[in-house]
């Protein structure tokens, strides 16, 4: 895998090949506002995270965002989310370098504000 290969990253951190629209994501040099009508289940999560954790994490490309937020209706979602990209990070070795944190009542969304400049993900219900 070179350092440009989007797909085998993906391939490598998910076990799966990734869709199309997924790949044409990870190939965007700059992250820009795009509006995803994809179907539950099309993997719509590893459609962000992944292309946002190559290009700035693991390339290191700081015209991608240090921050990546998802605002999601549901507990059970934010905390599922998490997982999955905790999951993903680790398995792309990236860990020690990516911080990951949720946001919702009752939990503590820890110090990751002391930090600015370490990437960091940061998965919150919308009362948040």
């Amino acid at each position: 895998m070179t350092n440009d290969d989007f797909g085998g990253f993906f391939e490598a951190v998910t076990g799966v090949p990734p869709h199309p629209w997924q790949r044409a994501l990870g190939a965007f040099e700059t992250c820009e506002d795009r509006l995803l009508r994809i179907p539950t289940g099309f993997g719509k999560t590893a459609g962000v995270v992944l292309p946002w954790l190559f290009r700035r994490v693991k390339r290191g490309d700081r015209r991608w965002p240090t921050r990546l937020l998802f605002v999601l209706p549901m507990r059970v979602l934010a905390e599922q989310t998490v997982r999955v990209i905790e999951a993903w990070i680790a398995q792309a070795g990236l860990d020690a370098q990516v911080g990951v944190h949720l946001a919702m009542g009752g939990v503590d969304v820890g110090e990751f504000h002391l930090h600015p400049e370490r990437p960091t993900v940061l998965v919150g219900t919308q009362d948040m």
